[in-house]
């Protein structure tokens, strides 16, 4: 599995999570308002068909009532395939729920990495208080032999 902020390549498959209710439901919701769309088209295409068949030609109302319905049906049934589109990508992504637990994760481990650098530090700090304890020793005794060294030159 991935970790928490790590970059995907392009080429990893992302698994598939498989559709729930709610998506089946929005997709028989658009094929239905594509199908209403599709209705209301014939529906007013018939109506004007019988209006210029009797030799008559329909009000300006009439006209701009059936370019409404064209429109707004064109917009119904372009937004249905976004809108199933948006919600398959949705569907496809980490919930809020996967994402915090997997920083969760991210974050023991990262606690635990933490606690063996403090052992080390501890371990490291014991071996520089001992080098230290090493140093003055060594000190004091050049400084004794520095003094003996003087005295035998003396005589």
């Amino acid at each position: 599995p991935a970790q928490v902020g790590s970059a995907k390549d392009g080429n990893e498959q992302q698994e598939t999570k498989p559709a729930g209710f709610r998506e089946w439901f929005l997709r028989f919701g658009a094929v239905g308002n594509m199908g209403v769309q599709g209705f209301n088209v014939f529906k007013q295409k018939t109506s004007m068909a019988l209006i210029y068949s009797a030799g008559k030609t329909p009000t300006t109302a009439r006209r701009v009532g059936a370019y409404a319905v064209y429109s707004s049906s064109g917009l119904g049934a372009v937004h249905s395939p976004a809108v199933l589109v948006k919600e398959r990508k949705l569907t496809k992504e980490d919930t809020l729920r996967t994402a915090l637990n997997g920083i969760r994760v991210e974050q023991g481990r990262l606690t635990e990495e933490n606690d063996i650098l403090s052992g080390e530090i501890d371990e490291l700090q014991s071996e520089v208080d001992r080098m230290n304890d090493i140093e003055m020793a060594l000190k004091q005794l050049s400084e004794t032999q520095g003094s003996q060294l003087s005295e035998l030159l003396d005589l």
